[in-house]
């Protein structure tokens, strides 16, 4: 159950939770674990004195005790919940951790008299089950349904190692799978040999057999190789020479890591802009007010995300290593708004704005199809600006953008969470403002109108929507995850309090049951992972954000 104390005292014990690390040396997340990552930082040997040793042995520790009855890895559950997920998300996601921990015991199998090390006797057959395991997944695989460039990247990297331990795999999928392979490698990533990586990567170690290591010197920092543990480990494990500043990071990182008994790292380490603002936000979509949550826990954060929005130029990004990004800039700009703070919105109008559209990012990585949640994250910045009036255009393009990717009969998606209930919580959100910010004729009429035309023929179908899609138990979506169900009532909550769709009894009881499901919510589950990338991850501050301000909404 949600306990005894009070929403509001839950949420400013989430608040006091991430305050102490927001200034720290190493950041903060609460990611759960990878055990991708773990693999990968199992295998760093670190020489002594003349002799070798495991440089994290309670991550070898952790990999063991994670294999599961069937023989393979998964952050999941136990069994691997195949109903839940699609094929075409979970069979990747579960080989990308099962062959990394498949590596893991055969290098330390192979290099149990070079390093000194305890290895458990039944790791041989461990090898051969994990084999087993991913043989039988390697053959469920339909490669031609996986889409996403990481899994691309980083399961051929990962073959061609076993390989070379002696563990080769032939399955159906295999000839395309290397020939997307071709073309993932084919990125240009050479000018990691000469520029500051500011772009997140995430899985430098998958450009192995393109990358000299050697040449990357410049990339270490106190965020490791660029916020992510494997491509940090790969880089102790490859590099010219040992980085203390490396070994530190990873420490931090299973020191630090959520959700798991010591030795788990997560799969992207620290998110120190990204989670607290996400949080922020939030409770604060929910309905808590700043006397709610208290105004000095409010400000400490408010002031770091102010401090790190001037420092680079009115825009923010994820963590301080990467470089800004429209996501982050909109959700700060409204974090800062909210809070009674008033930045210019300029900055982030001016860096990523296109001709039909706001593209994520600029520079390296290339631009996507245009993400429902980045357009609404902006959308709200630019409505809750006191520059609003001046930016008719963007807003009007928003909410195109937005409108467009509603279509009857289909799923909406979005590119970082796989839940289409995150992507119509934040169509909502975006919606909802701009509908309340129509009633005070800040528009002119002409605008106003091609506004209203746009969005409130939409509001309806997506409340009809949220309400005939929620399952029997209170539910939404397929795998009974409270972070989804919380999505799905903080938008009805939201669509409900709309004029015309007020007060409907039908409505009222499906937020009621959602709410009676919500509330069964104990604490963080890491195995609820709704959020994609180049593992499914999971954010736990962010997980209980949202449930408390799914409850919250419910009350006011």
């Amino acid at each position: 159950m949600i306990g005894s104390r009070s929403l509001e005292e839950r949420a400013q014990a989430l608040l006091e939770r991430i305050a102490p690390f927001i200034s720290s040396k190493h950041g903060v997340s609460s990611m759960a674990y990878s055990i991708y990552d773990t693999a990968w930082a199992s295998m760093v040997v670190k020489q002594e004195n003349r002799r070798s040793r495991w440089a994290f042995p309670e991550c070898f520790e952790f990999i063991l005790r994670s294999q599961n009855n069937a023989g393979g890895w998964s952050s999941f559950t136990d069994p691997i919940p195949h109903n839940f997920y699609p094929d075409h998300v979970v069979i990747p996601d579960i080989l990308v951790h099962t062959l990394a921990a498949l590596l893991a015991l055969c290098v330390h199998l192979r290099d149990k008299d070079k390093v000194e090390s305890t290895i458990p006797e039944d790791i041989s057959e461990r090898i051969e089950r994990g084999r087993v395991y991913a043989q039988q997944t390697l053959e469920r695989w339909n490669v031609s349904q996986t889409s996403h460039f990481e899994f691309q990247l980083l399961i051929p990297t990962t073959l061609g190692l076993l390989s070379s331990e002696g563990v080769v795999f032939d399955f159906p999928g295999k000839t395309l799978l290397y020939d997307l392979h071709k073309l993932a490698l084919a990125m240009d990533v050479e000018w990691l040999y000469t520029e500051k990586n500011e772009v997140p990567l995430f899985s430098i170690e998958g450009w192995l057999a393109k990358l000299d290591f050697t040449r990357l010197t410049h990339q270490v920092s106190t965020e490791g190789i660029g916020a992510s543990p494997a491509s940090t480990a790969a880089y102790l494990i490859y590099g010219p020479e040992w980085s203390t500043e490396c070994e530190e990071y990873l420490q931090n990182c299973i020191q630090h890591a959520a959700g798991s008994d010591r030795g788990g790292v997560p799969g992207i380490w620290p998110l120190t802009l990204f989670e607290p603002c996400w949080v922020l936000t939030t409770l604060f979509d929910g309905g808590f007010s700043l006397s709610d949550l208290g105004y000095q826990r409010v400000e400490t954060i408010v002031d770091f995300l102010v401090h790190h929005h001037n420092s680079r130029g009115g825009v923010s990004s994820a963590s301080p290593c990467w470089t800004p990004d429209a996501d982050d800039s909109g959700r700060t700009l409204t974090a800062l708004y909210l809070a009674g703070r008033t930045p210019s919105p300029m900055a982030l109008v001016h860096r990523f704005e296109k001709k039909s559209h706001f593209q994520t990012f600029n520079g390296r990585i290339p631009s996507v199809i245009p993400s429902v949640s980045v357009h609404a994250n902006i959308l709200s910045g630019l409505l809750l600006s006191p520059e609003a009036v001046k930016l008719t255009l963007q807003i009007v393009k928003c909410a195109q953008v937005l409108c467009n990717s509603w279509k009857d009969g289909e799923k909406i998606s979005d590119h970082w969470n796989i839940s289409e209930y995150y992507a119509i919580l934040h169509l909502t959100l975006g919606l909802v403002r701009l509908h309340d910010t129509l009633s005070t004729n800040i528009f002119d009429q002409s605008t106003s109108k091609r506004l209203i035309d746009l969005t409130v023929p939409l509001l309806p179908k997506v409340l009809s929507y949220i309400v005939d899609n929620q399952n029997t138990d209170g539910s939404w979506g397929d795998r009974g995850s409270y972070e989804e169900t919380a999505y799905a009532v903080i938008a009805l909550a939201k669509l409900a309090k709309l004029g015309p769709l007020n007060n409907h009894e039908r409505v009222n009881s499906t937020i009621d049951l959602g709410k009676q499901f919500i509330t069964k919510w104990q604490q963080p589950d890491p195995r609820d992972r709704v959020w994609t990338g180049k593992i499914m991850h999971a954010s736990l501050f962010i997980q209980e954000a949202y449930v408390l301000a799914a409850l919250r909404a419910c009350s006011v």
